[in-house]
């Protein structure tokens, strides 16, 4: 017994001295990855320019840039950086700059910006010298409400990828120079106040490609019953591109619009519209007009603004009282060079997604029966970079349907309720990133859909559901995979403060594309066959193809949306039904 435990023993020693080379290699090699990770600091990462003075309301394009420190040739194959941003500013764009654009990823959340730009495998990769390489370019404009002062633009992270080492992908990065901006305004711009402030949507536009722009109005609690809008710009640089649309179906009475014709040559338009007698008085932020702008200049990176005449304006609420008005300008950059744009996508995009003509949409609500349940929400996207008008639909399940009626055979599909379900497709804006229900949209209706009811105020009327029932709630978005939102909720009749949700903590992801050979259907799952409709689309900004594959609004399809979709195929819950 004495002998076997010594043999143990010994046998013990042997595997642990043998084992010991083996722990301190691996230590060592752990320590060698370590120092890779954290950058050779032979390529430095800046921001170009890294300082200046910029006005609230100001747009700012910077590049994020490397030059090479080390005195030996360095290629790289990509690069990429995380960046915090100032609240002092509102981040527009984040994109990848050639010819590290083959391979691009960006992502912002909140103040926070990712940036990863790389060649493709078949390229060759891009020699590093000490002058400034861009790679990624930042689009930001100086908040409205900043407080003169420092606003920072700081790395978080860095890595700038080596290429031709065998077998290695070394980061020879430094930890990055931020840039600090100085905003002026002489102590800070105050808001923009008034009983109604008037504004363009989006805030800036970048000219060609024509653009579409909206004109919102934020009157709070106050109704508006009459309107005289005029806004002025200079014709030798923009001109409207299509005649003024009045959107606002319960601003429903015309009194005085000026035809495209006449703004073009006096560089004035004029739009007056009012409530009749059976219409809802709007309050709140609403859309008043909308219209389409081209560019006139052809001098490179040139700039035009349109202004709201407010001394040739008036807006009085329901009690006939004038309000006192604010307004904020449209700022505009034509024949951008370097400069990113963040394009309109063609509106569209729905889920059986025929193209027609464009239509104003005007929902008559009337009055509105008291046992018809009513909800409010409030919903993101995933990943966009612009944010259109769309339908959103909302497919509405009994719970108990099953119970109340054994015999009946449910077979829901994607682009068809069952028994017991009904599909809503909902107007709907966003507002910043969250979009909320609204009464009309200038886009065309989906196919064979049944738009829902909503009120000025933004609540869906739900007809056809009966009230003091369980519910579950599926949401979807065009080229978005649908997510239960709702399990088992109660609702009840009219409008209830129960009833109003948000679920901008559960954005809709991209993936599930309206296929152009099964008449635009989407088949409410994310698969190879959205892959491949976006491969053989990639490079494409025409509107077809941006209506099948464009998942971020940008104006392209490329590797940056093929990303997004990818993502979303790793996570593959797929609930539609």
């Amino acid at each position: 017994m004495k002998s076997f435990r010594k043999n143990k023993k010994l046998i013990l020693i042997i595997l642990l001295a043998g084992l010991l080379p083996l722990l301190i290699l691996a230590a060592r090699q752990i320590q060698e990855l370590r120092g890779r990770a954290a950058g050779t600091s032979e390529v430095g990462v800046r921001l170009t320019p890294s300082s200046g003075t910029f006005n609230p309301g100001e747009q700012m394009t910077l590049k994020i840039a490397m030059h090479k420190l080390a005195t030996r040739a360095i290629n790289v194959s990509g690069a990429q950086a995380q960046i915090l941003v100032s609240d002092k500013f509102t981040i527009n764009s984040a994109s990848c700059e050639a010819p590290f654009n083959s391979l691009p990823f960006t992502r912002i959340t909140g103040q926070n910006i990712t940036v990863m730009c790389a060649i493709s495998s078949a390229e060759t990769p891009v020699a590093v010298t000490a002058a400034d390489l861009p790679f990624a370019t930042l689009n930001l404009t100086v908040a409205g409400s900043a407080v003169a002062g420092s606003g920072p633009v700081t790395f978080t992270s860095t890595r700038v990828t080596e290429a031709g080492v065998s077998g290695q992908a070394p980061d020879v990065s430094t930890a990055g120079e931020s840039g600090n901006y100085d905003v002026g305004g002489g102590g800070g711009t105050p808001p923009v106040t008034g009983d109604v402030v008037l504004s363009f949507s989006p805030g800036q536009v970048n000219l060609p490609p024509d653009s579409t722009v909206k004109i919102m109005a934020d009157s709070g609690t106050k109704k508006v019953g009459f309107t005289r809008t005029v806004f002025t710009f200079d014709p030798a640089k923009i001109n409207l591109a299509s005649e003024i649309t009045a959107t606002n179906p319960n601003l429903s009475t015309p009194v005085e619009k000026t035809s495209m014709a006449v703004a073009n040559q006096q560089g004035k338009a004029v739009i007056v519209v009012a409530s009749s007698p059976s219409d809802i008085p709007p309050g709140g932020v609403f859309e008043l007009a909308s219209f389409t702008i081209k560019a006139i200049s052809t001098v490179a990176n040139d700039t035009a603004t349109i202004n709201f005449l407010t001394s040739d304006m008036q807006y009085i609420d329901e009690a006939n009282q004038i309000l006192t008005l604010g307004a904020i300008p449209l700022s505009i950059t034509l024949n951008g060079q370097n400069v990113t744009v963040t394009a309109t996508p063609p509106p569209g995009g729905d889920f059986e997604v025929p193209i027609g003509s464009k239509d104003v949409i005007t929902v008559d609500i009337g009055g509105v029966p008291g046992n018809i349940p009513q909800i409010s929400f409030s919903a993101e996207l995933a990943h966009t970079q612009a944010n259109p008008d769309m339908y959103f639909r909302l497919r509405v399940k009994d719970d108990l349907y099953f119970v109340d009626n054994p015999g009946v055979v449910l077979a829901p599909t994607c682009n068809s309720p069952s028994e017991g379900e009904k599909d809503f497709y909902i107007p709907v804006r966003a507002q910043g990133n969250v979009y909320k229900p609204v009464a009309s949209i200038n886009v065309p209706v989906p196919s064979g859909a049944g738009v829902a009811k909503v009120t000025a105020d933004g609540w869906v009327v739900l007809e056809g559901i009966a009230e003091d029932r369980y519910y579950t709630f599926i949401l979807k978005a065009p080229k978005f995979r649908g997510v239960q939102v709702v399990e088992h909720v109660y609702l009840q009749s009219g409008q209830q403060s129960g009833q109003v949700f948000s679920w901008v903590n559960n954005p809709l992801e991209p993936g599930d594309l309206p296929n152009p050979n099964d008449n635009l259907l989407q088949d409410c799952t994310v698969n190879s066959v959205d892959i491949s409709l976006m491969v053989s689309r990639i490079g494409s900004t025409g509107g077809a193809d941006l209506k099948v594959a464009d998942v971020n609004f940008d104006g392209i399809v490329n590797g940056n949306d093929i990303s997004k979709v990818v993502n979303t195929l790793s996570t593959k819950p797929d609930d539609d039904l």
